[in-house]
């Protein structure tokens, strides 16, 4: 700095080292979608820049902090979200998000919601064994709560009433995605609850965090904890687990998976009964020949006397 008729004067260095120190200052998450991705060929980080709808902010990224979260020639496009701070490049008075967090927007930041949720209601006993129902054997009064005629409400009555005609079936149809998901599980299950149902089955196909969310949600946890029918929950595929499945009395890996949970008693009974159709006929068979023997035997004994 210098004087110049009573005037401090900044040289360009002096004004980008203060922006940058100003800058620095300043740590914060940002949201934005990764849009480019260069690597620098000296050092092992990468120029990244994360745009909205209306704005562009370059950013720089240590390599292996981007790897953490996919293939580099994948995430073009992903939406992330990360933690950093504001900075300058003084000799070119670039301005950029120096990262030093990822993670991909959505789906990391609802885990670390959920997990803090699931400790939540571990430390109140919601998951605890001795609160969940036994289902009952031979239920017939079910209601499925799902999206009607979807994949998985079609998959639950292939393997329900399909099977086993004595059955009654319900559905509760209800949004099992998006804004409206949430209020319309809340209204629908205290309802059900009322109307003797033997067991309640609530059901979806699989999808990502996001599209699980309603399964995920407190509310709709502990209204699937009060209800006092026995409740099977399945959400997803194999690999999918959500809140609702903890909490409830039995859990299913698929929509088919708790048909056969809560038909298990009649397709053991059908068994019963096709062992003991197999075993008369068995019996019946060796009583008629044996006695058939005897009479042949008895008759010619009778023809022979004359």
């Amino acid at each position: 700095m210098k004087k110049i008729k009573g005037r401090n004067i900044y040289s360009v260095t002096e004004v980008n080292f203060f922006a940058r120190e100003t800058l620095e200052q300043l740590g914060l998450w940002v949201e934005g979608e990764i849009s480019k991705i260069d690597k620098n060929k000296g050092y092992y980080f990468y120029y990244v820049n994360l745009k909205d709808e209306r704005s562009v902010l370059p950013c720089i990224i240590d390599g292996h902090l981007l790897e953490s979260i996919g293939e580099v020639e994948d995430l073009i496009g992903q939406k992330v979200i990360a933690y950093g701070n504001l900075s300058l490049y003084e000799p070119y008075g670039k301005y950029q998000f120096k990262v030093a967090r990822v993670e991909k927007a959505g789906e990391g930041l609802l885990a670390k919601q959920l997990e803090e949720l699931i400790k939540k209601l571990k430390a109140e006993g919601l998951f605890d064994p001795k609160f969940k129902k036994e289902i009952p054997k031979y239920p017939k009064k079910i209601c499925v709560v799902t999206s009607q005629d979807s994949d998985a409400y079609n998959d639950f009555k292939k393997h329900t009433i399909d099977k086993f005609p004595i059955i009654e079936l319900y559905t509760a149809d209800v949004r099992v995605q998006g804004p409206r998901s949430i209020p319309s599980l809340l209204k629908v299950l205290p309802k059900l609850d009322k109307q003797n149902f033997d067991v309640v089955v609530i059901t979806r196909g699989g999808g990502s965090i996001e599209d699980l969310a309603a399964f995920n949600d407190e509310q709709v946890a502990r209204a699937i904890f009060a209800i006092k029918t026995p409740t099977v929950v399945a959400i997803g595929h194999e690999a999918n687990e959500s809140l609702a499945e903890w909490v409830a009395d039995c859990r299913a890996s698929t929509p088919t998976d708790a048909a056969n949970i809560v038909t298990a008693g009649f397709s053991s009974l059908l068994v019963t009964l096709d062992n003991f159709s197999y075993l008369l006929q068995s019996k019946s068979d060796y009583y008629f020949t044996t006695n058939l023997q005897r009479l042949d035997y008895i008759y010619l004994q009778l023809v022979q006397t004359k």
